[in-house]
């Protein structure tokens, strides 16, 4: 009787609604037809090598999409950077592992979730194409390269990679080839182009008598400063 529970409700929910990857294709095509837009998609690794069978099985039903991106192995998001910082401007959708937080890298609105509808998912645990979420950006205010530690792991990414702070310690004499980014009038900057008089700012970090540590007017692009704290000021 505990068997045929259990397994009678997973079989009725299973068979209540497509499985996630093609719910999500579904939304995708509604979402592209209602708006107009051929997006460049950017599947995660896992993701890459999941849909791949889903997409081929839609067919002439595939929502239009621009192009899709390369997945190299924990590196996806830099593809979306290089689209990016190279001009591109078409949204972007994000087609992630829950489980991944490199999206954490790219400014993003909450995701759009598709999961398996059963009560006890572990009686389909391995399954492919499986969970996934879906983020649709369209010209983030900022995105950050390599190097960088927001998440443990971005972190355990830089490390691997030699591109931390740690690991080179010369990058700090200025700004790194791969850094921050300010963002203009919602159009994230390559570096290329001057920010108009109005939207530069003085980055200024002072003290309560009136010392100024830093103060320089930021450009568009890449930047990072590092400045002594004076003895004096030092909290121990």
């Amino acid at each position: 009787m505990c068997g045929a529970h259990i397994g009678g409700r997973s079989i009725a929910a299973y068979a209540q609604q497509k499985a996630p990857a093609f719910r999500l294709l579904d939304d995708m095509k509604r979402a592209a037809e209602a708006t107009g837009v051929r997006p460049v998609l950017a599947p995660d690794r896992r993701e890459s090598f999941d849909m791949r069978r889903p997409l081929l099985w839609m067919g002439g039903a595939m929502p239009p999409i621009a192009r899709q991106l390369p997945a190299p192995p924990q590196h996806e998001w830099l593809e979306a950077v290089r689209y990016w910082n190279a001009g591109g401007r078409e949204p972007v959708w994000f087609l992630v592992d829950p489980r991944r937080t490199a999206i954490d890298l790219v400014q993003h609105a909450s995701p759009f979730e598709y999961r398996w509808p059963l009560p006890y998912p572990v009686l389909i645990s391995g399954v492919r194409p499986n969970d996934v979420n879906w983020y649709a950006v369209d010209r983030p205010e900022w995105y950050v390269g390599e190097g960088w530690a927001l998440t443990p792991e971005a972190a355990g990414v830089a490390a691997a990679d030699h591109r931390g702070l740690a690991s080179a310690p010369d990058r700090r004499l200025g700004p790194p080839e791969r850094a921050g980014r300010r963002a203009d009038d919602r159009r994230t900057h390559s570096g290329s182009v001057a920010a108009p008089e109005a939207d530069r700012d003085d980055s200024t970090t002072g003290f309560p008598d009136q010392r100024r540590l830093v103060s320089e007017v930021l450009q568009p692009g890449a930047f990072l400063r590092f400045a002594p704290i004076p003895a004096a000021h030092r909290r121990r």
